[in-house]
């Protein structure tokens, strides 16, 4: 089959066939097919700014990590394009059973929506890393180490960063001490591999911690850890309001700590190596009473349960900006969490 008869809609339609069966059931594809969505959808990437600036409403995902049967549940709650505008924050690869299904939709949905459905790199977009945790041996089992080659041309030139509504960071790592300016993220040359050091790297590996002031080590071996003055600092700098990443498992919800906000997503549900924790943010229209939205799981094994209405963004920064601490204006929220928070939760719970 030709690169120009690659047939995206009867992909699609394969790929969704296997709803209700049992999880891991194989969906046939041809390498040719494979080899079809990489080129196109590697064309769009690279069509479309590596750092790129969206609007609401949108739904925000994070770690996937080969889970197909989750990924499926996830649109079946949120909606499957183009009724839901999506961002995915990276690590579609690697861990899990089905990597190959559950990149090849999404880059499916990519060339079929280039302007609604959005796909950042995460660390495991990289060869270095998928060649060892799983992605390299499914795609040799399946088709080749050609066709994986062929993935890593495409996953090189993936964008990095997102900025939502003008006040929304997204990434799946976190932040850089390289970082000064978003025109730093835009001069980034693709394709590109993932280098050991410096802003590409942070900007998918490095992570939070509360425990640290300013820049400390990483225990990943990798990037660095950053405090919530770090935070605070490149909120302020850059005129936004919240940092959305990925990359860590959070088995509560978003915290919104003093004027440092930064959120979790992530994805899958059953990974013996991973907890339950939030599945997707969803970022509403600005003017609406809530504007973000988690979608939640309840327990290992049932994804995507419940939904949290959290307070809007620069109504909890107003509030904390005064001094204000958030569990004398949201009582309880310490037992909830184990730490004070800005969450609103909504007092009724909507199930699927």
């Amino acid at each position: 089959m030709a690169e120009g008869e690659l047939d995206v809609d009867s992909l699609i339609s394969r790929l969704l066939e296997v709803r209700g069966c049992r999880p891991g059931k194989i969906v046939q594809m041809t390498e040719a097919e494979v080899r079809g969505l990489c080129i196109k959808s590697r064309e769009i990437f690279l069509s479309q700014p590596i750092l790129l600036e969206l609007e609401a409403p949108l739904k925000i995902c994070g770690d996937i990590h080969g889970q197909y049967t989750d990924l499926l549940r996830l649109f079946e709650y949120g909606g499957f394009p183009p009724e839901a505008n999506y961002l995915f924050l990276g690590d579609y690869v690697d861990r899990g059973k089905q990597s190959l299904e559950t990149i090849c939709l999404l880059l499916a949905y990519k060339i079929k929506y280039p302007e609604n459905f959005f796909l950042l790199r995460g660390n495991h977009e990289c060869a270095s890393i998928n060649r060892i945790y799983g992605f390299y041996d499914e795609c040799k089992r399946r088709f080749n180490i050609k066709l994986w080659k062929t993935f890593t041309d495409c996953f090189n030139c993936l964008p990095i960063a997102a900025i939502v509504d003008e006040k929304i960071f997204c990434c799946h790592g976190g932040l850089s001490p390289d970082l000064q300016s978003m025109e730093q993220i835009r001069r980034i040359m693709r394709p590109t591999d993932v280098p050991d050091t410096g802003l590409l790297c942070d900007l998918l590996w490095s992570d939070p911690d509360k425990d640290v002031q300013g820049w400390g080590e990483n225990d990943r071996g990798v990037s660095f850890t950053f405090g919530a003055d770090v935070v605070s600092k490149f909120l302020n700098r850059h005129d936004l309001d919240l940092i959305c990443r990925a990359h860590q498992v959070r088995p509560c919800h978003p915290t919104h700590t003093h004027t440092h906000t930064h959120t979790h997503t992530h994805t899958h549900t059953h990974l013996q190596t991973r907890l339950p924790s939030p599945s997707a943010v969803y970022v509403a229209p600005p003017g609406g009473g809530g504007r973000i939205r988690v979608l939640r799981q309840a327990a290992a094994g049932h994804p995507v349960l419940r939904s949290q209405l959290l307070r809007g963004v620069r109504q909890c920064r107003r509030h904390d900006e005064r001094g204000r601490d958030p569990d004398v204006l949201l009582p309880g929220t310490r037992s909830i969490a184990g730490t004070s928070t800005g969450v609103d939760r909504c007092p009724a719970w909507r199930s699927v």
